[in-house]
């Protein structure tokens, strides 16, 4: 927004601006809204700039950490996928590219080609103090636009890059502190050692990714950063014009009576009004705020367990706090995205083997602390006969976590109990139920409890927190696991929720 004196025309072309004026001599004031518009613009660009500037550094640094992990992760994956038996058998270069070499690289081969930015996949040993490749998936299989020559059976290794040899020399899982360079560009390298079913050390698996695909994905931080300052210019401009709107109202006031309150009493509602669009606004920014979000989680469990293991506990019980409150959030925010999800029926259910017992009991040792705090006893009661089902384990969790957690919040005195058993007279089904004794829910509210953002007391919920989402996410979430969840409650007793989930089968189709 330029620089305009007090003699330049209105910012708005429709609201002319009103000559300074002053209220009577027990008030003086002078109102310029020009120059407060501009200020205000200013303020809320710089504040909001610097909070985004910071986040993307935070995020950026996560980001690259996350792709090297990756990288890493990928070589290991590969140092599984090895017969190893048959790869000690490879050291002379004619058996380069015959029947067993293919067989030991076929692995490889299909690994680098389920990967979008991994560029070749190797192996190598120690011949004395030389370093040699053994497999190499660029002798089969050249990733498109790829220029390089590949390393042949037991051809040396004639490259720069240190952490090579140190990876075969130390037998640790190795990565690149900086890209290295050759004659055919700049790589990012991890290694990954390749152990025998003895337990012998065979060498290492390489894993190579150029520095494009690396700059790639860490500019997905950038372009997000530049969206969410686009968003922080929009929301400066519309303050700017907000506060000038405000001035001009205030200005006109004071020139018929400074005393008409009822006009400023308007504008303040105006100015209440868009906070509230602002707040929709920043809600619909949740998905961009997560990234930043949850480096600021990780950088504070980090700077947790520094602080607590160098004998700083107050810091350490801050920093605690201040990641505690960042997982809060997090959370808040990823019920507003699951829900969306829903609602635009994108959700994605990954059914695997769940062990209902084990999954009840870490659902009980995640809330006993919190039901221990408040007296309650948590107690779980699970029939060897409800065995495995095969279902979504994390979405099943966090139904599960979301009717426990409710039942602790809201009871105040007695016990929370979850029992699971084979649904009667309904073979292939599963009933888990969670009962408490809280004060129970009348018949007319109970409607109420699985409408989005509805609460059916809402100074309780203010006291206990969440956004009134938690029942409607477990409703659906039951529902497209092929299940139901039911209510029963009476006033006074307490309320028991009843979850009935099929079995499936192993490949998660229900039986």
């Amino acid at each position: 927004m330029p620089a305009v004196s007090s003699s330049a025309p209105p910012l708005v072309a429709s609201l002319p601006a009103p000559p300074v004026t002053a209220a009577p001599a027990d008030l003086p004031l002078v109102i310029a809204p020009r120059r407060d518009a501009l200020v205000t613009a200013a303020v809320v660009f710089v504040v909001s700039a610097l909070g985004v500037g910071v986040l993307f550094q935070f995020a950026r640094q996560w980001q690259i950490e996350a792709v090297r992990s990756e990288l890493l992760q990928v070589a290991r994956i590969a140092a599984t996928r090895i017969d190893v038996e048959a790869h000690r058998t490879l050291r002379r270069p004619d058996q380069e590219l015959g029947p067993r070499y293919r067989r030991v690289l076929a692995p490889l081969v299909d690994l680098l080609r389920a990967t979008d930015d991994v560029l070749f996949l190797y192996t190598g040993v120690l011949d004395g103090d030389r370093v040699r490749f053994v497999l190499d998936t660029s002798t089969v299989y050249h990733v498109p636009g790829d220029a390089t020559e590949p390393g042949h059976l037991m051809e040396e290794y004639s490259g720069a890059d240190a952490d090579f040899r140190r990876a075969l020399v130390t037998r640790a899982p190795t990565i690149n502190d900086e890209p290295q360079v050759d004659e055919f560009g700049y790589f990012l390298s991890a290694y990954a050692p390749l152990y025998g079913p003895d337990g012998r050390f065979e060498g290492v698996v390489g894993a190579d990714m150029r520095v494009q695909a690396f700059e790639a994905r860490v500019g997905r931080v950038t372009r997000i950063t530049r969206l969410a300052l686009v968003a922080t210019v929009l929301l400066a401009a519309s303050m700017g014009m907000l506060v000038y709107r405000l001035r001009v109202a205030a200005a006109e006031a004071v020139d018929r009576n400074w005393r008409m309150r009822a006009e400023l009493a308007a504008a303040r509602d105006a100015a209440e009004q868009s906070g509230r669009a602002k707040a929709a606004f920043l809600a619909m920014m949740s998905h961009e705020l997560r990234t930043p979000l949850n480096a600021i989680i990780g950088y504070g469990e980090l700077m947790h367990d520094e602080l607590a293991r160098r004998g700083q506990s107050r810091l350490a019980a801050d920093m605690a706090r201040v990641y505690g409150a960042g997982r809060h959030l997090a959370a808040l925010i990823s019920d507003i995205l699951d829900f969306s999800k829903i609602e635009a029926d994108r959700l994605v259910l990954v059914r695997e083997p769940v062990d209902v017992a084990g999954l009840l009991a870490d659902v009980r040792a995640e809330l006993a602390p919190d039901a221990t705090a408040r007296g309650l006893a948590l107690s779980v009661d699970a029939d060897p006969a409800t065995g495995v089902v095969h279902t979504d384990r994390e979405r099943l969790r966090q139904v599960l976590r979301n009717l426990v957690g409710n039942a602790v919040k809201f009871t105040e005195r007695g016990a929370v109990t979850v029992r699971a058993r084979p649904a009667p007279g309904r073979p292939g089904r599963v009933v888990i139920a969670v009962h408490d004794t809280g004060p129970g829910i009348p018949a007319d509210k109970r409607g109420r409890l699985f409408q989005p953002f509805s609460q059916v007391d809402g100074s309780l919920t203010r006291r206990a927190g969440g956004t009134g989402l938690g029942l409607v996410l477990s409703q659906r979430l039951v529902g497209a696991m092929g299940g139901t969840l039911r209510l029963r409650s009476r006033p006074g007793t307490g309320s028991t929720f009843r979850i009935t989930v099929p079995r499936g089968d192993g490949e998660g189709r229900p039986s």
